[in-house]
């Protein structure tokens, strides 16, 4: 079985950048991005259409259509800013969304008249499969996919062993 490296950068937010790599990863990292304040998204009962609507006004911040030449999920030492990876390479990368819909805060903050609202509790990530902005998985050699199933195995089992996470859902964009 190949062996495969995970490197745990702890950012200036506190939060956890996870690095996947074929070979140990031991680059001194770049300019981070300023700390950005958590959001607190909940759950409001919708009665007309019977369930749950995840609410976010933290998300009005997030990046959103950037210019072409800036890549928030790009590495950020081939660029003139700072990004979500502060490293000039990598492999795989994954962080915690910064504007998620879900988040594990335990307590419903929002007090709305006649809304019946609860905690969005959960955990949002990102996966950037490749350091090439242009790379599809359709273009990966096998053993740049291998290693996306080996973190997306890793994400998955890790997730699960969380007391509050009852399932993991991947989502892609």
């Amino acid at each position: 079985m190949k062996k495969y490296f995970k490197r745990i950068f702890k950012r200036n937010d506190n939060k956890n950048l996870l690095l996947f790599n074929t070979s140990e990863h031991i680059e001194k990292n770049t300019k981070e991005l300023e700390i950005t304040n958590s959001p607190y998204p909940h759950l409001r009962w919708h009665p007309l259409r019977e369930e749950w609507v995840t609410y976010s006004a933290g998300r009005e911040k997030r990046t959103a259509f950037p210019p072409k030449k800036y890549c928030p999920f790009c590495p950020s030492g081939n660029l003139e800013y700072p990004t979500e990876i502060p490293f000039n390479n990598f492999e795989v990368a994954v962080f915690p969304n910064r504007w998620s819909s879900f988040y594990t805060h335990k307590e419903n903050n929002t007090e709305l008249d006649g809304l019946i609202t609860k905690p969005a509790n959960g955990q949002c990530e990102i996966i950037v499969y490749s350091a090439n902005h242009a790379d599809t998985v359709a273009d990966m050699p096998l053993t740049q996919i291998e290693l996306l199933v080996h973190t997306w195995n890793d994400r998955y089992k890790e997730l699960l062993a969380k007391e509050n996470v009852k399932y993991v859902l991947p989502l892609e964009n």
